[in-house]
């Protein structure tokens, strides 16, 4: 989403006009490593209503513990800000003491604090009144400034969808590029309840969005009102309904940067993978990753940040070449491409010393570098999305599912 999200609430909270151009953007240098996750490192940052919250980590460089605060917008399907103040009632959707902090370890210089945030989690905030897409926004109360954002999902259970993922052939394409996941999602819309703000008709179940691993920069839509020839609804307008997609490349496993040892990666320089410079895995077989997690050291004096140097050795010949991974968010658009001098790319970034997957994409295609292979186990999600037609109307989050792709290399039979 370009543009701006436009407060809603009492003059006291109506300080700047924030951009939310990206999944995650940090805006002030005293921020770093902000993760936002779910239950595992792997899960996307989903809170499910009244059953599982989601966490949030950063750092700060300080010389005192700020007043910081969590602030969250609600937002339509496509990020979009909910333009009404009964949804988006900032005077709600707030913490509403200080977030709890530790001292970073003895001896630590990259910074001062540590932050480990469960969302909703009492007294702090008691939760969320309405499912849906959110932006979350770290602000210092004293200096009226933006920190950093971030995108989640709140999801309700109204809803009990089933999720299907077999490995199927493209006749379109050659291989590898004839390899997809089929990726179906089945469910069964509850009889329509006033009282819960289900008022409307079966037909508003009109959406389903899907995301890979940590990817939340990427989605597949399957929605009713498209012209896509790889999307399909079956019992369209009755309330047993089936959204399926035919095309979803697996990808290859991603690139694992591993940063713990001291001995391999010193603290004081600049350090770049041992193994030397990367090169294209087009057709390489699938190695074991983390689904796009990152893990990242903590609790000792080597807990420290690293100037990691990335570089890639690739006679492709393209300008835009892209490096994403959870230390930007999966977002090409933070930290721009890689410098090119001839066929050698190089991109600098600072991480918490930890295990990070991550790979690199060109221009827009996330294949032409790592492949493309059914042999990739990646995990997906589904949000099922509803309209309330309450308040002028606004999107809900009727239900979510994931599931795990089957791997192998031959097709598999949906059942």
């Amino acid at each position: 989403m370009r543009g701006f999200i436009f407060r809603w609430a009492v003059a006291a909270f109506l300080w700047f006009v924030i951009p939310a151009a990206n999944a995650r953007q940090i805006f002030s240098e005293r921020v770093k490593g902000v993760r936002l996750y779910g239950q595992t490192e792997a899960d996307l940052p989903v809170v499910r209503q009244a059953s599982a919250p989601m966490r949030l980590e950063f750092d700060v460089l300080d010389q005192a513990p700020p007043n910081l605060r969590l602030r969250f917008t609600h937002c339509d399907r496509d990020w979009n800000p909910t333009q009404t103040i009964f949804v988006n009632d900032d005077l709600r959707l707030r913490t509403r003491s200080d977030l709890p902090y530790e001292y970073a370890p003895q001896g630590v210089q990259g910074y001062s604090f540590q932050y480990r945030v469960v969302i909703p989690q009492e007294p702090q905030f008691e939760g969320f009144p309405f499912s849906g897409n959110y932006i979350l926004e770290i602000y210092d109360v004293d200096r009226k400034e933006l920190l950093a954002q971030g995108r989640f999902f709140v999801a309700e259970s109204l809803i009990h969808p089933r999720m299907i993922v077999t490995n199927r052939q493209d006749p379109r394409f050659v291989s590898p590029w004839n390899q997809v996941n089929q990726v179906s999602v089945a469910f069964t819309v509850p009889e329509l309840d006033s009282a819960a703000g289900m008022a409307s008709s079966i037909a508003d179940f009109r959406t389903v969005d899907l995301y890979k691993n940590r990817e939340i920069t990427r989605r597949w839509r399957i929605d009713a009102d498209d012209d896509d020839p790889d999307t399909f609804i079956e019992g369209f307008g009755t309330a047993r309904l089936r959204f399926r997609i035919d095309n979803v490349q697996p990808g290859n496993e991603y690139r694992v940067a591993d940063l713990r040892n001291i001995d391999f990666y010193p603290q004081d320089r600049p350090v770049r993978l041992r193994g030397g410079a990367d090169v294209s895995r087009f057709l390489a077989k699938p190695a074991p990753d983390n689904n796009g997690a990152s893990t990242v050291m903590s609790g000792n004096r080597y807990a420290e940040y690293l100037n990691l140097i990335l570089e890639l050795v690739w006679d492709g010949g393209h300008d835009s070449v892209f490096v994403v991974g959870d230390f930007n968010g999966w977002d090409t658009t933070r930290g721009g491409p890689m410098k090119k001098n001839g066929n050698r790319y190089s991109w600098e970034v600072s991480v918490r010393r930890g295990r990070y997957d991550y790979q690199y994409v060109v221009g827009d295609d996330w294949i032409a570098l790592e492949g493309n292979d059914w042999r990739t186990v990646n995990n997906y999600s589904a949000f099922i999305y509803y309209r309330d037609p309450r308040f002028g109307g606004f999107d809900r989050i009727a239900g979510f599912v994931s599931g795990q792709s089957p791997g192998g290399t031959e097709v598999t039979e949906q059942p």
